[in-house]
């Protein structure tokens, strides 16, 4: 019986070489953008079991057309080929492709390796909640965000003052736009608003693998301070009986400013509103204080000048 035996499996060993099912081309991983078309490969020799391709393990059906995919068809040369075509690739298909061929009695059930296709998506332009303009108080604490959505992968948001690279204070959140493969960046920035930084500009840049260039938006900084007051005379000495002009400088952000004008502690109502007050020198004015008090929406400051009238 061992001969008989060993003569059987010799015989069906060599039949079953003849229907073994195997692959001629597997499918690629692939990376491309979103709208393109593409195409991954399968053939098979010897097919006998029912084909299909699935896509993260879900079937796609058996039929060439698939007819529950628009985008989706088998194309290539009947009984041999079964490329999986791609029409306008969108996020949707950003999945693990494999091509499957199943058992049948006397064969098992082929499945070739998985193709990866990374779909990539440009975002859309960058924003700052800002605006083009940040007006900010001085001295107080300021948040400012960049926000990058719809791209895949997600944006990284680099941020820069006048050009420099900024690289503190600076808090990243990335994830998935509501259900969708799409994603969101949001950067925010934070800082104290100094004087210095006034008229400066911030930019935000987004950059997104699925783009060749970044792309940057930028808002203007502006610092909101309270007016910072010099007097200045028009002549050093005075004498008695000279006419002097003193004149008032505020540096102020709004540069709205108004001006009141005291002498000796009294208002002297018809110099308000004036930068400049004109005096005849007295003497009964010396020693006494000029002090001119400038005043925008931010606050009042004031700086004085000690009259020194020279008389005989």
């Amino acid at each position: 019986s061992t001969p008989l035996f060993a003569f059987l499996l010799t015989f069906l060993q060599a039949n079953s070489k003849v229907l073994l099912q195997k692959f001629v081309e597997e499918p690629e991983s692939v990376s491309l953008r979103e709208g393109d078309n593409i195409t991954l490969a399968c053939s098979v020799d010897n097919k006998v079991g029912t084909l299909q391709w699935t896509r993260d393990d879900f079937g796609l059906g058996t039929d060439r057309e698939l007819s529950g995919y628009n985008r989706y068809k088998m194309v290539g040369e009947e009984g041999k080929t079964w490329n999986l075509r791609i029409e306008n690739v969108t996020l949707d298909d950003d999945a693990k492709f494999q091509c499957q061929v199943g058992a049948t009695e006397i064969v098992g059930p082929i499945r070739s390796k998985y193709a990866v296709v990374k779909v990539f998506a440009s975002p859309q332009p960058p924003i700052i909640t800002a605006g083009p303009m940040l007006i900010l108080r001085e001295k107080k604490m300021a948040l400012v965000q960049c926000i990058s959505k719809g791209g895949r992968p997600a944006s990284v948001i680099k941020w820069r003052r006048n050009g420099e690279l900024i690289s503190e204070g600076i808090e990243e959140k990335v994830e998935n736009m509501d259900g969708t493969k799409r994603m969101i960046t949001v950067s925010s920035l934070t800082f104290e608003a100094y004087r210095n930084i006034s008229g400066s500009v911030l930019e935000c840049e987004a950059i997104n693998d699925s783009d060749e260039e970044s792309r940057k938006v930028s808002t203007k900084v502006e610092i909101e301070f309270e007016p910072q007051v010099s007097l200045t005379a028009d002549r050093e000495s005075v004498y008695e009986g000279d006419t002097v002009k003193i004149s008032c400088t505020a540096e102020a952000f709004p540069s709205l400013v108004e001006y009141q004008w005291n002498v000796g502690g009294e208002e002297v109502k018809e110099a308000r509103g004036a930068m400049e007050l004109i005096i005849d020198a007295d003497r009964t004015l010396n020693g006494k204080k000029v002090t001119c008090f400038a005043r925008n929406k931010i606050g009042q400051r004031s700086a004085d000048y000690l009259l020194d009238i020279k008389y005989s």
